[in-house]
């Protein structure tokens, strides 16, 4: 029995560190549209924005060793399957495509879920972030994020076991 207890808290204590690591590559290449594309957030051009920000963590997941982890994951942009079928959930079942993933395709081992606006609403987002981190859904993403890409500095609001949560940018 003690043995199990351990395989659990040693399991919980990885997920935490994905959930950090896959944070701060995220921020990270938020950081670098804000730097190297600026013209794209000045202009709200959102999918352009969401193009870089996908080839910014791409960049980092191949290139730096602190991501190495995080290779054998897929990093998708408009990814609306689960396997051969359609992506939807419980509130959202005429289906949903969200923004960026990373994932391994055709199964259910999901990291990280982002949807991105600039100046436009986000109710249906934030609907999709909650139930595809929802632990007891048919996704069970472990982050959600939604960014809201601001003139000055982004807005970054994350989403665990289906609720929204307070963590602290890097």
């Amino acid at each position: 029995m003690r043995l199990k207890n351990n395989m659990i808290s040693q399991n919980n204590i990885e997920k935490v560190r994905n959930l950090y690591l896959i944070k701060k590559l995220f921020e990270k290449s938020v950081s670098s549209l804000y730097t190297n594309d600026s013209t794209l957030i000045e202009l709200k051009m959102e999918q352009a924005s969401q193009a870089r920000i996908f080839y910014y963590m791409q960049r980092d997941i191949d290139n730096l060793n602190e991501y190495k982890i995080l290779r054998e994951y897929d990093l998708d942009c408009e990814y609306n399957h689960l396997g051969y079928g359609k992506k939807t959930t419980l509130r959202k079942p005429k289906g949903s495509r969200p923004d960026i993933i990373l994932h391994k395709r055709k199964r259910k081992d999901n990291l990280l879920v982002i949807e991105i606006k600039i100046n436009k609403s986000a109710e249906n987002d934030i609907i999709k972030l909650e139930d595809y981190t929802n632990q007891d859904g048919d996704y069970c993403y472990l982050l959600g994020i939604l960014l809201i890409i601001k003139k000055q500095k982004p807005e970054f609001i994350y989403f665990v076991n289906g609720a929204l949560i307070k963590m602290e940018n890097s």
